[in-house]
């Protein structure tokens, strides 16, 4: 092998080893971001139960959101359909969490919203 053969092997070894490094900080900094991102999420949100309301509530607002652009379009729409557009699987556990929230339900709640 010449040395100029050799002195690019060495090269392309030291680009490899470099290239390597840097996945591996980044990595690293994926990793710390997460870590932070966690342990706030475990200092703000004490409980599972927590957690649960703050989506429910996400969720509610989305369809009430939803119901308001359906409404104002004059475009065809089951309430089914916007539970399931704002992330509930079953209309009962809608039902629910709906109630829980708006203190109605979701029937008394459209002819109060027309």
């Amino acid at each position: 092998m010449s040395q100029s053969q050799t002195s690019q092997s060495r090269d392309l070894r030291t680009k490899e080893n470099r290239n390597l490094l840097l996945r591996d900080c980044r990595r690293r900094e994926i990793n710390r971001f997460l870590f932070r991102c966690a342990c706030w999420l475990r200092r703000s949100i004490t409980c599972p139960s927590d957690l649960s309301a703050y989506i429910n509530d996400l969720r509610i607002r989305h369809f009430v959101h939803l119901y308001g652009e359906a409404v104002a379009a004059q475009r065809f729409f089951t309430v089914q359909e916007l539970a399931s557009q704002s992330g509930y699987r079953n209309y009962n556990t809608f039902a629910l969490a709906f109630k829980q929230r708006m203190g109605k339900s979701v029937t008394e709640w459209k002819q109060d919203n027309r």
